[in-house]
């Protein structure tokens, strides 16, 4: 596959590279890059290079999670709308105690700015 994608669906956690699609390939599977592939391995010849990568899964997930369809919500909403895509989705669970939950994470988002 395409290197990039192949470097995110391996990355670990500190990572640039490390995101939405490595935490839902890494909830079900152990990755390893087997080898990098360059384009001149194909025809018609790609204007990238590609990684050949391993994925074994695993018997059960590396993490229990009560609630898949949340969870995966959770993480689609922070690669798509941010923080308040989270918000939204936690609310529609009726898991948020709105006021307070929302001030402590507002809080911890602007202490730990960059800017």
């Amino acid at each position: 596959i395409q290197k990039e994608v192949a470097e995110r669906m391996n990355a670990d956690p500190g990572n640039k590279d490390y995101g939405s699609l490595s935490l839902l390939v890494q909830y079900y599977c152990n990755t390893k890059i087997v080898r990098r592939v360059p384009p001149q391995c194909f025809i018609p010849r790609p204007k990238v290079d590609s990684i050949v990568i391993r994925l074994d899964k695993l018997s059960e997930p590396k993490v229990k999670v009560e609630n898949e369809k949340l969870f995966f919500d959770i993480i689609r909403n922070l690669s798509y709308g941010g923080v308040a895509s989270v918000f939204i989705a936690l609310f529609s669970y009726q898991i948020l105690p709105p006021y307070n939950l929302f001030i402590k994470i507002f809080y911890y988002s602007i202490k730990n700015s960059p800017c």
